[in-house]
């Protein structure tokens, strides 16, 4: 003789075992909730860093094949708005300030990049200088 016969089957789930399942994985799930935001917005601070980074690159590149005279290196000063690939844009400014204060042009010059977000208040992102030997125009 069967001896469960009048007993219920109890082998599956309760509903109460589901929900609290259910709760215990929302508490975990939760846990790493603030990591994920930490992550999303270092990785966001990254990104505009690499960018601003390139953009100074990019910039000293340029006035290194400008050419060695006075009025090619003035030509790559002006200042530059320039937008990464999600459309957040970068104040690219430029400085050109003799090393010997008598002497701008012929002589050697500091040519300074500064890369900025445009509209976020705080330092530059990324800043880079190089010394050229400048000749007559």
């Amino acid at each position: 003789m069967d001896e469960d016969a009048g007993r219920p089957d109890d082998s599956g789930l309760s509903l109460a075992e589901v929900i609290v399942s259910m709760l215990v994985l929302a508490v975990v799930a939760m846990a790493f909730l603030p990591v994920v935001a930490r992550t999303t917005t270092a990785a966001a601070t990254e990104t505009a860093v690499a960018t601003a980074t390139r953009l100074v690159s990019r910039q000293l590149e340029l006035a290194r094949v400008s050419g060695a005279t006075c009025t090619a290196l003035r030509a790559t000063t002006a200042d530059v708005d320039a937008r990464d690939g999600e459309n957040r844009r970068y104040a690219v400014t430029t400085e050109l300030v003799p090393v010997a204060p008598s002497t701008a042009c012929p002589g050697l010059v500091r040519y300074t990049v500064r890369v900025a977000r445009t509209g976020t208040p705080g330092p530059a992102l990324a800043t880079g200088s190089t010394y050229v030997l400048l000749e007559n125009p």
